[in-house]
């Protein structure tokens, strides 16, 4: 899962509906489907995204490539490449954060207790 926390070029990207799946390349989407292997010579490869990058729910997003393999016989096999990231572009808030700062009248404060330990003496 690849995660993008406040990074500069999220936040560039904001009003554009940032999709970092623009990262996932044909050749990525190829290594990561494995090794290809044929009895009848070399073998073709290709990928393509199903369709654009797609939000799940709130910062959670989603895309699949299709990558295929086609023999020199025109035998074909498909494998199917899902992959899902965070994009978290907003800063955390606090809720109840203190505008003017905090008097602490030291008569209020609890006092410190004292703790004596007997030390041997040698």
């Amino acid at each position: 899962m690849l995660t993008i926390r406040n990074s500069p070029h999220a936040r560039r990207h904001r009003s554009t509906g940032l999709q970092p799946a623009a990262a996932i390349t044909e050749a990525q989407a190829i290594a990561d489907a494995g090794t290809v292997t044929d009895a009848c010579g070399t073998v073709d490869v290709t990928a393509v995204a199903d369709a654009p990058a797609t939000n799940t729910a709130g910062c959670k997003w989603t895309q699949t490539w299709t990558v295929t393999a086609t023999d020199a016989c025109g035998n074909d096999a498909t494998c199917q490449v899902t992959y899902t990231w965070t994009v978290d572009i907003d800063d955390p808030e606090f809720a109840a954060c203190p505008t003017a700062s905090i008097d602490l009248d030291y008569r209020r404060l609890p006092s410190p207790r004292l703790r004596l330990s007997p030390t041997p003496v040698r």
